[in-house]
């Protein structure tokens, strides 16, 4: 009897390690390797073309600060300044910051180039990035290449202004995650109004003309009440220009800049939305970007 006892009851510590393991990779949302959904490898992708942007913005900086001689001495086993990656570049200024780069950049700009190396090796080492993650490591890369004075600036701007918008959507926007009375509260208040609407009817109209008229207002107020969700759900920012390609879209994704992110949903809804587009001033149609 106790040896049974002991193995149902390993049986049964197994299977509740079992289904918390499971929970536990069911509720984390992006997994250390990238590989669990798209959001975690379309970040590492915008990580990766910063940092990118950013070597591409400090090697004329680093190549005018310190002397040709220097750089192409055997002491630095880099290789030739064109062939410097982020790690390279970041890890020369760090550790020669006071030789070469003291003069012309603060101290507010070493933090950049610390935190930037961090960022570097996560990236390296597959570890996941957010949303806000990647607009912190976008901004960053920014401020470090208005600093050293690059033409990058701007590249990496239009990258940090369209992971905004993501940023905005998911926290307050159709991406973040509705609570439970949140779905429900368009009906709750409609039929909560419906049936105020039907109690006056009631006490005023005699007959089943009251019945038929609170009836028909409870119908009304639902379809109010659908509509409003449905509106909810779509949610959309109005016509505006993509910062990125210039065009006028009417979501927060670009479908010319990134077709591939689109899903079916959003196709239709675009569809209907270029089928019956909305009024715009004269004026503001004259001076914006025509749509490709």
């Amino acid at each position: 009897m106790r040896a049974e006892f002991s193995a149902l009851s390993a049986t049964v510590l197994r299977i509740l390690n079992t289904t918390r393991s499971e929970k536990a990779t069911a509720e984390r949302p992006l997994c250390a390797s990238g590989r669990q959904n798209g959001v975690c490898e379309l970040m590492s992708a915008s990580v990766e073309k910063s940092l990118e942007l950013l070597v591409n913005g400090l090697r004329p900086f680093v190549a005018a600060c310190v002397p040709e001689s220097i750089l192409k001495s055997p002491r630095f086993a880099n290789g030739p300044l064109e062939t410097w990656d982020a790690h390279s570049t970041l890890a020369f200024m760090w550790d020669y910051w006071n030789d070469f780069f003291r003069s012309e950049l603060g101290f507010s700009e070493r933090s950049l180039v610390s935190e930037l190396r961090e960022i570097r090796n996560r990236w390296a080492h597959q570890r996941l990035f957010t949303t806000r993650d990647t607009y912190r490591v976008m901004d960053n890369v920014e401020r470090l290449l208005e600093a050293v004075g690059s033409h990058e600036t701007a590249a990496i701007r239009r990258m940090r202004i369209e992971t905004m918008k993501d940023l905005l959507r998911e926290e307050c926007g159709s991406g973040r995650q509705k609570k439970w009375w949140e779905k429900f509260w368009p009906y709750i208040l409609s039929g909560s109004s419906a049936a105020g609407i039907a109690l006056i009817v009631v006490t005023l109209v005699d007959g089943p003309v009251a019945w038929v008229i609170s009836t028909l207002v409870f119908i009304a107020m639902m379809r109010v009440a659908w509509l409003q969700s449905v509106r909810e759900n779509l949610h959309f920012f109005g016509p505006h220009e993509c910062s990125n390609c210039g065009c006028i879209i009417y979501t927060g994704k670009c479908p010319y800049c990134a077709p591939d992110e689109w899903s079916r949903k959003e196709v239709l809804a675009v569809d209907r939305l270029i089928s019956s587009p909305p009024q715009i001033h004269s004026k503001v149609s004259e001076t914006s970007v025509p749509v490709r």
